[in-house]
This record gives C-alpha cells, structure tokens and sequence, in this order.
C-alpha cells in the first residue's frame, strides 16, 4: 500500500511539478521516470529493475539524465536532491551524489548530457574498468561546479568529452586518469562547433596514473567545426604547441635563476 501511495505522489509531482521527499525509501521502477515539469526529488533510492531497458529517468521529450539502465544500475538521492527546472530542463545533482560506473554499462559513457542546461555541481562520477569515458557533452551546453571525474579504471575513455557543445568549468575540476585512459578532457569539433569555458576563479587537476603524460586537454577535428578553449591558462593549464593544453608545473621561487649543470 505504501509503495502505491509513494508512486502516486510522484506522478502527481511528474504531472504538476513540485517536490517528492522519498526519505529513506527505495523505489523500484518498472518502467522510465518521465520528468515533464519543474520538480524536486529529495532523498531515498531510485532502482531500476531488468525490464527498465531504457534509461531510469527522462527529461522532457528530448534529454535524459542518467546512465542507460538494468538491474545493476541505481540512482541515490539520499542527501542529494534531483533538481529538474525551467523551460528547457535542468538537471542538478547536489552535494551527496555519486555516480558509479558498473560492468553492466560495459563500453559506454556513465553520464550522457544531450540537453541544454544541465548542471553538475559537487559531483563525483566514477568509471568502471568496463567502461569508456565519465562524462560525455554532446550537441548541448552544461555547467559544472566542483566536479571530480575519475577515469582510473576504463576500458578506454576521457574525464570528459565535449563533442558539439559547451562545457563551463567553476570551481574546482579534479581529474583522475588511468593507464588506459585517452586524456583528461576530449574537445571534438566532429560534430559542431565546441568550446570549454573556465570562468574566473576555477581550478584544474589532472592525477595522471597512466605513465603516458596524457594531455589534460586534447583537441580533435579544430578543421572540421570551431573548437574553442577559453581561461585555461588561468585554471592552471598551459598551451602546448600542438593546440593541447597540459599542467602548468609548479615553479619554486628562483629556480629560473639556476645556472645550467
């Protein structure tokens, strides 16, 4: 009876906006979560189940949030929120939640952002050694605010890639590579013209465990469509002569001034 009632508050919420606390609850989903309107979803745990072939939530009727989904995969609100906002949609994933790659997925990205205006902020994504890159920003526009990406275990992938959209970085974006990871942020002209923005103030940090030298941006198919790289020098990359960008290495004061052995 309890899971009917739960059930019915959240379509009631999906039909006229508002917000659901799940508390400490765990809802199992035998079909995807259609988001239509501007709604809050607190607390407890979204499962997908075998027969949730698709993804476990939807924005609106050309975004989703989320990994693609099977039995393996969850969604936990439990101290985060699931903001969804405005016209075009806005997914927010606050403080307290995680997302975890899982051999389920196999060779595919565990967060997708296909609609404009998604926000990432005080998130911590994770692949798995199944998987391919963290974050994936294709044709859309997405903010992300004190991010940490961690690629060390992959099948082979980026932190990020931005394919056709707008990444602006805030904060503090910590990048965790490992030895079969491509590079910290893929930005691929491939599919229209794309950009990543670091806004005044951010920081970047790229844990490179690969024993390669990986980029912590590398450029791909600038030839193609316009690829744009602004305030990077700033967060604290530096250009390399290749178009990449790279860490700026730390210098100690006067070590400049040493003579050469």
């Amino acid at each position: 009876m309890r899971k009917k009632l739960v059930a019915a508050i959240m379509s009631a919420a999906m039909a006229k906006g508002g917000t659901v606390d799940l508390g400490d609850q765990t809802i199992q989903l035998d079909r995807t979560l259609a988001v239509t309107n501007d709604v809050v979803i607190t607390g407890g745990k979204l499962v997908g189940t075998s027969v949730v072939t698709g993804n476990l939530v939807t924005l609106g009727t050309k975004s989703w949030y989320g990994v693609n989904v099977d039995s393996a995969i969850m969604v936990d609100f439990q101290n985060a929120q699931l903001n969804v906002k405005g016209v075009n949609l806005t997914t927010v994933l606050t403080t307290g939640d995680n997302g975890n790659g899982t051999p389920a997925l196999g060779k595919e990205n565990v967060l997708t952002v296909m609609a404009d205006g998604v926000v990432l902020g005080n998130v911590t994504i994770n692949t798995d050694a199944a998987n391919k890159s963290v974050l994936y920003i294709y044709m859309s526009d997405a903010d992300l605010e004190n991010v940490t990406l961690d690629n060390t275990n992959t099948a082979g992938g980026a932190g990020m890639i931005v394919n056709g959209g707008t990444a602006t970085v805030r904060g503090n974006l910590t990048i965790f590579l490992g030895k079969n990871s491509w590079g910290g942020i893929n930005v691929d002209g491939k599919n229209g013209a794309s950009e990543v923005n670091f806004v005044d103030g951010s920081k970047v940090t790229v844990q490179d465990n690969s024993g390669k030298g990986l980029d912590a941006i590398y450029v791909e198919n600038a030839n193609v469509n316009e690829v744009t790289i602004k305030g990077a020098e700033a967060a604290g990359l530096v250009r390399d002569a290749d178009g990449n960008y790279i860490v700026k290495t730390e210098t100690k004061p006067g070590e400049d001034n040493k003579p050469a052995e």
